[in-house]
This record gives C-alpha cells, structure tokens and sequence, in this order.
C-alpha cells in the first residue's frame, strides 16, 4: 500500500513537472513554439544544402552504403577459421576504431547538413588524427598499444600513459603528414596550413567568428537560426570528402588470409576510390592552398592500399618496443 501511494505521488509530482516545463517554453500559445520555429530552420537548411552541395553529400551516401557493404560481409564471412588465425590488435582495435570513425563521420555529416558546418567541421579533426594514427600501425610506424598510452609488460601511471599517447601522437605526425614524412616539401606545407584551419576552429572557433564578422561590426543581425552560408558548408564538404576517403583506403585491411571479400566488392572500392581522387582533383583546380592536391598525396603516400590488401599484422607476435 505504501509502494502504491509513492508511486501515484511519484506520478503527478511527473504530471506538475511536465506542466512546469511546458508552461515555461510557451510561445503564441504553443509548447516549446520557439523551438519549432528553430527544428523548421534546420529542415530549410538541410534541403539549401542537400541542394547547393548534392554531389559532395551524394559521394558520402555512396560510401555509407560501402562500409555497411563491409560490415555485412564481416558479420557474414567470419568462420572460425578466422578466429584461428593471428590477427593481432584487429578485433580489439582496428575493427572497433574504424567503426568509431565511421559514427562520428556519420554524426558529422547529420550536424553539417541540419545548421552546424564548423561544429561538424570539429569532429573531422578528431577523425582525421585517428585515421592517421591506424594507418601508422597498419605500417608498422607504431601500434595499438603506444596509441592508447600502454606498455605489454608494465603498468603506467595515468601522468606516464599521458606522457607515451602525446609522444606517440607527435611521432606518428611528424613521419606521415610532417618533416620526416619523405612527402613533397609543397605537400607538408600545405598539410600544415590544413592542420591549422583545423585548429582555428576547434581551438576558440576562430573561423565560426569570421561567420559573425557581419554582426561583431554592427552591420546585421546576429544569426541564431541556422542560415546556410555557402562558405562554411563549402569548406565543410570538402573537408568530408577528404577525411572519407582515408577511412575507405583502410577498409580493405578488414580482408585476411581466410576471408577475401567478392569481386563485386573490390569493383565498388576501385570505382569509389576513383570517385574520390576525381573530386578532389577537381578541387584542385579552384584552391590558391592546394589543399586537396596535396591530400592526393598524402593518400598514395600514407594510405597505400587497394582492395587486394590484407590485415598487414597478420601473424604478427606482439612485442613491446
């Protein structure tokens, strides 16, 4: 009986608390009218740049069918023959990081489309620098282990872990986008001016505040809603389709020695693959910052793979350094 009266109690102290919450956010006489208004300005934006930016979005629409492409052959083509295999870090880390990766593209893509390009444009840097930490250890430039701040044989403080990811992160940069890359020395500056948009943005939105300039001047209003402006979503696509394309190089490491994907599939990455060097060639040719020429080889150099690559650790004994 007591239970009972807790829970009616517990039931309208809900019922008041919905009523509050709904009195407050009232507006023309409609719950939560103002956010309304806000979800119709997302829906307009999203339509402006399924509109104005269709072959970028397409081109990753593409891809998100080739990696649940990927992910269904995984599921489907795993034997216990697999499982006997040694695939070190490839269950633990690979699989999982890819599919990270793959998510937050996917977040990305859903936040630039519906109003919020540079909040979007945030997440491909973290993508970007996972992407280029994988395809190090895919090399044998590093491992799993260094990039998580972990040693095999001994336990390290959470300050020591720290101190070993920062260098590891440092290290790996400095061989595949920096000065000991062997890249061209046009392409390692370029890349440099790349890594510090990124900065711009995700360190004090820097390039969100040139958005506002017309405001912070006094010659309009300050934009709430989301509006499109072609700069932003511009600069955004672009960036996508840049950061995509390495995590497609990665998929065919998902192959191994007993599971090879069809040949229908390998014809889909070539033509993707060739999708995505077209579009950035085509980039090329309208930036003053070759930007996405040196992207191109950044992937021939750094992501050299092609859908008859395999696992590259297969077989591999782990080894602290």
């Amino acid at each position: 009986m007591k239970d009972s009266i807790q829970n009616l109690e517990s039931e309208r102290d809900k019922e008041a608390f919905l009523r509050d919450i709904e009195s407050i956010s009232e507006y023309n006489g409609i719950p939560f009218g103002r956010l309304e208004m806000y979800w119709e300005s997302e829906s307009k934006h999203l339509q402006i740049m399924r509109s104005q930016n269709g072959e970028a979005l397409m081109l990753f629409r593409a891809f998100q069918c080739h990696f649940l492409d990927v992910a269904e052959l995984l599921n489907t083509m795993w034997t216990s023959t697999c499982s006997q295999i040694i695939l070190p870090f490839y269950k633990r880390n690979f699989i999982p990081n890819l599919l990270s990766a793959f998510h937050q593209l996917c977040a990305s893509e859903l936040a630039a489309t519906h109003g919020y390009p540079m909040p979007a444009y945030t997440i491909l840097r973290n993508v970007f620098d996972q992407l280029i930490l994988i395809s190090a250890a895919m090399q044998g430039i590093t491992d799993f282990y260094k990039i998580e701040g972990c040693q095999l044989k001994k336990q390290l403080t959470e300050k020591e872990s720290k101190k070993l990811r920062k260098a590891t992160e440092y290290s790996v940069r400095k061989k595949m986008i920096g000065n000991a890359s062997d890249l061209t020395s046009s392409t390692i500056y370029d890349l440099e001016y790349y890594d510090k948009l990124f900065d711009y943005e995700v360190h004090g939105a820097r390039l969100t505040h040139g958005l506002a300039l017309n405001w912070i001047q006094g010659d309009g209003l300050l934009a709430l809603h989301p509006e499109y402006e072609s700069t932003a979503a511009n600069l955004y696509t672009i960036r996508l389709c840049e950061v995509t394309w390495l995590l497609h190089r990665l998929l065919p490491l998902y192959q191994n020695s007993a599971m090879v994907f069809p040949q229908e599939w390998a014809k889909k990455w070539c033509a993707l693959d060739k999708l995505y060097k077209e579009s950035l060639q085509f980039q090329a040719k309208h930036q003053l910052k070759k930007v996405s020429a040196a992207f191109i080889e950044l992937v021939k150099e750094k992501f050299p793979f092609s859908e008859i690559s395999r696992y590259p650790l297969e077989g591999q004994e782990i080894r602290d350094a």
